[in-house]
């Protein structure tokens, strides 16, 4: 009966010892990145953005085939008049070139907010990309890719 005791205990120490010495102990350091990963605004919901302030706009594309372009489009939201046409903020065409393919792309740009807007207005950005050509089935080949992505502001 002591052996099994003894036996047991020993099992149950080297378990929690491996499972102890598992745990990272710094943290995860992996970074975790989305196909549209928003830099700056940090957040998809930016509240209380001023009139007539320009605020960067800094966006990171990545994907696992190479990007055919990326658009951002916004559009003025009212409690009266919801989704009206929207303006084009950005649209960038990146396979023109065969050369110069790339699976990443980072904007950088501004937005600057309409000074004749009134309180209460929410402007909603749509981002997109569109990502052609499966790596890894050269069988398909023009297997595309689209991402979406939205983010707002509201005026104060």
């Amino acid at each position: 009966m002591r052996k099994l005791f003894w036996s047991s205990m020993i099992v149950a120490t080297v378990v929690g010892c491996m499972m102890i010495g598992s745990c990272n102990k710094n943290g995860d350091t992996r970074t975790i990145i989305e196909p549209i990963t928003l830099i700056h605004p940090d957040s998809p919901d930016v509240k209380y953005v001023g009139k007539g302030v320009v605020y960067p706009i800094d966006i990171q594309f990545t994907t696992d085939r190479p990007i055919a372009y990326v658009r951002c489009m916004y559009s003025l939201d009212t409690p009266a008049h919801l989704s009206g046409y929207p303006d084009t903020l950005f649209y960038v065409i990146l396979d023109t070139l065969a050369s110069s393919l790339s699976n990443k792309y980072l904007y950088h740009g501004f937005y600057t907010v309409p000074t004749t807007l009134t309180k209460l207005k929410t402007i909603s950005f749509d981002v997109n990309m569109i990502a052609t050509g499966n790596p890894s089935d050269p069988l398909y080949p023009h297997d595309t890719v689209s991402v979406d992505k939205r983010f707002t502001m509201y005026l104060r």
